[in-house]
């Protein structure tokens, strides 16, 4: 709590590193990195936080 707010859950949140290429796009995929967070927000100051997965 950076404004003394409590944080709001915005939800999990898949991030993805590199372009789809074409038609080979799905074969690329694979190569590709992914990371997914929970994301918790301050809707006073405006405040984002991420954490990882723990399920």
């Amino acid at each position: 709590m950076r404004c003394e707010t409590p944080m709001e859950d915005s939800g999990r949140f898949k991030f993805h590193e590199g372009d789809r290429v074409g038609v080979y796009g799905s074969i690329f995929e694979l190569f590709q990195n992914r990371e997914a967070f929970d994301v918790y927000h301050c809707k006073n100051c405006g405040k984002v936080e991420f954490f990882l997965p723990m399920d």
